[in-house]
């Protein structure tokens, strides 16, 4: 297949499925026991941490990333970095210790921020949502109240970054002297927070026709 097709988008498309497939194998046979399942937890919640810290670090300065003033780490792509953590925080929640997962939420909240990825915020979002709807609170009021607080956290959160509430503070913040045209314009500073170098007349058209 590789010295057939001599492209190295086929290639790539061929490491990425053989990666998905061995990864399925290894999570599944991680996940029998329950003592490994802990365990995979673990590890999830160490590499959110560490995420996160290789995110501000990225963002202060630049060193990983290949779009400077957007935080990626050694995901290179900032979207892609916002993506994974996002899913990473999603997996990690339940190894967590209950009194400190806002803690943990919010730090990745911080992390996936400084990825300037628009798509990636949502994500993080609809996690903070699914996270409160799939609390094991016993109590039938108490999980009506988690979920809801969980709601409102990410619907607000998604609010203030696509309306410039959120920008409008962080230019007032060490964080703001790092803020370049196109991260102003993500966070609905100086243009709709769906312009940018990335985004098209497309773009605009599909979030409208909603």
């Amino acid at each position: 297949f590789q010295q057939g097709s001599q492209s190295d988008i086929a290639v790539q498309v061929l490491i990425t499925l053989v990666e998905m497939v061995m990864l399925g194998f290894a999570f599944a046979a991680l996940m029998v026991n329950p003592r490994r399942l802990r365990l995979v937890g673990a590890a999830f919640v160490l590499l959110a941490i560490f995420d996160v810290i290789i995110f501000i670090f990225d963002f202060f300065h630049p060193t990983f990333t290949k779009t400077p003033g957007r935080a990626a780490g050694f995901y290179v792509d900032a979207n892609v970095a916002s993506y994974a953590l996002s899913l990473i925080m999603v997996c990690a929640i339940e190894t967590v210790p209950r009194r400190l997962r806002w803690v943990f939420v919010l730090a990745c909240g911080v992390g996936v921020l400084l990825t300037f990825s628009r798509s990636g915020w949502i994500v993080w979002g609809i996690g903070v949502t699914w996270m409160g709807w799939q609390s094991e609170s016993r109590s039938g009021v108490r999980k009506l109240a988690v979920a809801t607080a969980c709601i409102v956290l990410g619907a607000g959160f998604l609010v203030m970054v696509f309306f410039g509430g959120l920008g409008e503070l962080l230019l007032n913040t060490p964080i703001g002297s790092h803020l370049d045209a196109s991260t102003l314009a993500r966070l609905g500073v100086t243009a709709s927070s769906l312009s940018g170098n990335s985004a098209d007349l497309h773009r605009e058209e599909i979030w409208y026709s909603f």
